[in-house]
């Protein structure tokens, strides 16, 4: 008789040096745990929201960060980022959810629960399935990355 495993959560934790090559750590070290789980139709989005969210690290604070990777096989992804700054008791986490096409992690329209980032976002997936020339695709994923970083990165807050 065959057995079927339930999904097992994981989670990766990755200590980042305030350092400008972080983020392209960061974001090789995510696309090989979401492959290595069986979730790379995550990985675009997942590097460029956390691209964002070391980016921001990198420009707010002058400490090393800290980001944490947690999943479970095939039905969702959480990448928070943990950052702090001398003088600054406890830091600041900020943190997206993702889950693979046709399940929800919560009721909203986007993994941030912004309706603008899933109408960005749309627009620059089907930018890229349409074959459409490189700069349209570039266009659509600077939208995407500019108004996240001022909605959700930049929203006055500082670390």
């Amino acid at each position: 008789m065959a057995t079927v495993a339930n999904p097992q959560p994981w989670t990766y934790t990755l200590e980042l040096p305030r350092d400008p090559r972080a983020r392209g750590i960061a974001r090789a070290t995510l696309k090989s745990v979401l492959h290595g789980h069986g979730m790379p139709e995550l990985a675009d989005t997942a590097q460029l929201l956390a691209s964002e969210l070391v980016t921001n690290a990198y420009v707010h604070t002058e400490d090393p960060s800290s980001m944490r990777v947690d999943g479970e096989e095939g039905d969702h992804l959480r990448v928070s980022m943990w950052g702090s700054d001398r003088g600054h008791a406890g830091g600041k986490v900020l943190w997206f959810e993702l889950s693979p096409e046709g399940r929800r992690v919560r009721e909203s329209a986007s993994p941030v629960g912004c309706g603008e980032c899933a109408g960005l976002e749309a627009v620059r997936r089907k930018a890229v399935a349409s074959g459409a020339a490189q700069r349209a695709v570039e266009e659509a994923t600077i939208a995407v990355r500019r108004h996240f970083r001022d909605a959700h990165l930049l929203n006055g807050s500082t670390w």
